[in-house]
């Protein structure tokens, strides 16, 4: 029963790493095209609001 609980946790904790793997591949590599680019604090706001939305994804109920 122990082992069967153990292969349980193993198998989700495997599940959710390959989750987060594959959330990692899929993020976007585009490239922002400004003639004078972007202050810090954009660039930042940029990046918060993707690590949101994949937070978003990855807890999510099934």
């Amino acid at each position: 029963m122990n082992d069967l609980v153990l292969v349980r946790k193993e198998m989700h904790d495997l599940r959710a790493a390959n989750e987060k793997e594959k959330q990692k591949r899929q993020m976007s590599k585009k490239q922002i095209s400004i003639e004078q680019g972007i202050t810090r604090e954009e660039a930042q706001a940029l990046v918060q609001g993707q690590i949101e939305a994949s937070q978003a994804v990855t807890t999510a109920p099934a």
